[in-house]
């Protein structure tokens, strides 16, 4: 009698499977990035946010940091580097609307070529991050160094790979982040201030965790905010003066109407939602099923302010974690790659066995395996293997998987606040 052949990857552990997800993750960023760069398709998928950045900085070499804002001005300079492979409806300039002072370095790096740039751009980008999440680690882990599998776990985050991939500037937001938490459990408030106005970068990542501090009496944290922020905000005005502010304030009125390149339809909040389902049906639908979702998702976000904010090993991080994943959800403006300030937080409660190793690898391991899934079925569909149909719920949920992550991490974390909360009984950091 014939011996049974046995079949690939039978009886194989969850870790097993895990690694083989992992092993996937890392040939198909390699093949996006190898692909593109072969391609020459810099600056308009590989690279886009970076040039948009590079253009800032030599437009503010040459012109001065009120023509940085310019949106014809940064045409000028964008049009000859973006990629031939681009859309018609997608040439248009892609802003920077930051203070003056967040585009100092890449005044250094538009003395580089474009492309060599990035390259260096995307190096410096990725041993900072693990070296950081390293040093965080160490520094909140009681001495329990930061486990390689969860370091590569989180290097392997879709919102890692878009930072690099785009050339963003999100490792700056997941630094002040988590040294905002460290200095919060380490009860050095005003510190903690301090680190928090780096989220300026970005300030609509602010829009609901400086109400929750404020309304908690953190007074000592609004107050390092408030003069950390004054100094960015002066430094920027003697930089740039009056023309510089200026500009920017109209670069943000545009952004809030909606610029070409502002790619809503691929963010994480429920303005994506409105703006596909509009999309879909080619109706304003969209916003009267999503304005309500933001409304019950910010309402949510607020009923975390009734438990207590005392700066805990348990309760604070989780509060504030899923303060971040509402605010991401509701406010105007959010790429998944923003998520990135999730990771220190998310590593630090599974180190404290507080997050569930579900939700964890939840959070890991679904993004990029939509966006493999998308990948694989697009292609499918459009040579009629699969109905055409599908594109819009593929593209649906590509789109949404921020969303998803943001809505499960709120949602756990008010579970387990009403379940476990001792308001009264919470023991402060020693």
């Amino acid at each position: 009698m014939k011996r049974k052949r046995d079949l690939p990857f039978q009886n194989l552990s969850k870790e097993a499977w895990q690694n083989l997800a992992i092993a996937a993750f890392l040939v198909f960023y390699a093949g996006q990035v190898i692909l593109d760069a072969a391609w020459n398709n810099y600056c308009g998928n590989l690279s886009i946010d970076y040039c948009a950045f590079w253009s800032a900085g030599k437009i503010a070499n040459t012109d001065g940091y009120g023509q940085a804002y310019n949106l014809e001005r940064l045409w000028e300079i964008q049009q000859p580097i973006v990629s031939k492979y681009m859309a018609p409806e997608q040439y248009a300039p892609v802003p920077v609307p930051y203070l003056p002072i967040f585009i100092v370095p890449f005044q250094l790096f538009a003395l580089l070529e474009v492309v060599p740039g990035f390259w260096i751009w995307t190096v410096l980008n990725l041993i900072g991050t693990v070296a950081y999440l390293i040093f965080f680690a160490r520094k909140t882990g009681r001495g329990k160094p930061l486990q390689k599998r969860n370091l590569l776990l989180a290097l392997l985050s879709l919102p890692v790979f878009l930072n690099l991939f785009q050339g963003q500037v999100n490792l700056w937001l997941m630094v002040c982040a988590g040294e905002f938490l460290r200095a919060m459990l380490n009860d050095k408030p005003f510190q903690a201030g301090l680190w928090l106005s780096g989220l300026l970068l970005k300030p609509q990542i602010l829009i609901l965790i400086l109400p929750a501090l404020l309304f908690k009496r953190f007074f000592q944290t609004i107050y390092g905010f408030t003069l950390s922020a004054a100094g960015l905000g002066l430094v920027s005005f003697l930089m740039g003066g009056w023309t510089a502010l200026r500009n920017l304030i109209q670069l943000l009125v545009g952004y809030s109407g909606g610029l070409p390149s502002n790619y809503p339809e691929a963010m994480m909040n429920w303005r994506m939602v409105a703006f596909n389902f509009n999309a879909l049906t080619r109706s304003a639908i969209g916003w009267w099923f999503a304005i309500p979702c933001l409304l019950v998702t910010f309402v949510v976000t607020l009923y975390l302010w009734k438990f207590s904010f005392r700066p805990t090993r348990t309760q604070f991080p989780i509060i504030i974690l899923a303060i971040f994943a509402g605010t991401f959800a509701v406010t105007w403006h959010s790429h998944f790659s923003m998520s990135m300030i999730a990771i220190p937080f998310l590593l630090y409660l599974l180190s404290e066995n507080i997050l569930p190793e579900k939700l964890f690898s939840l959070w890991f391991f679904a993004p990029p395996a939509i966006m493999v899934f998308t990948y694989l079925a697009a292609p499918l569909v459009k040579v009629g293997l699969l109905p055409s149909g599908l594109y819009p719920i593929i593209n649906l949920l590509t789109d949404a998987r921020g969303l998803i992550l943001n809505m499960i991490l709120l949602g756990c974390a008010v579970v387990y606040l009403s379940r476990n909360s001792q308001p009264v009984k919470a023991q402060s950091i020693p």
